[in-house]
């Protein structure tokens, strides 16, 4: 188990049990079901271009893609056409347990990647405490489709029907980012302080 594993499980407990969920349901029971407006492949390619707004010198992006997803693969898809537009040299790992995400984020070379894009309904459904504390750990933004998750440390959410952005200020300034003004005035919620708009 990765060194820093068993304090961002404490962590991602914390949360969880905060936002007023079970304790294993983030990390130990995966979920299926119909997917979302969120899981929309179409949803994903614009959370990537939303990224490059933010980190306009971003170039190596880690994506993380689940083999076992059935919607994996046209999410791929979308972000690699965007990807291939923005320039961006995507750093694919696939992944399905807690144990893969944990060593996959255990191998990363310091400067290897520069944020962390998740590329599967499934992953960010189960794992996305998880993820958001491995990726908070080593200093790598990243984004989900759940406003929650903003509120909680990722640099942005984008997601829902229909589609709000939403920029954790506080997580950009502890990245040294700036965040432009023409993302503030379009985002649906900016927050600033201790997970508050």
């Amino acid at each position: 188990m990765h060194p820093g594993s068993a304090a961002v499980a404490v962590a991602a407990l914390a949360v969880w049990l905060h936002l007023g969920g079970e304790p294993a349901a983030d990390a130990a029971r995966p979920r299926a079901g119909r997917p979302s407006a969120s899981d929309e492949p179409s949803l994903y390619a614009r959370r990537l271009e939303l990224f490059k707004e933010l980190l306009p010198s971003l170039r190596r992006v880690l994506v993380l893609a689940d083999p076992i997803d059935p919607a994996g693969p046209d999410v791929v898809r979308a972000v690699r056409a965007v990807a291939a537009r923005l320039r961006l040299h995507l750093e694919e790992r696939q992944v399905t347990s807690q144990v893969d995400i944990e060593g996959m984020f255990a191998t990363l070379a310091p400067g290897e990647v520069e944020a962390v894009y998740i590329a599967s309904p499934r992953l960010a459904a189960n794992f996305s405490l998880l993820l958001t504390g491995l990726a908070t750990e080593r200093r790598l933004p990243i984004a989900s489709h759940d406003p929650r998750w903003a509120e909680h440390g990722a640099l942005f959410s984008y997601g829902g029907s229909p589609p709000e952005l939403v920029i954790n200020l506080a997580t950009a300034r502890s990245l040294g980012l700036l965040v432009p003004q023409s993302l503030r005035r379009r985002a649906t919620t900016l927050i600033d302080r201790a997970g508050r708009p």
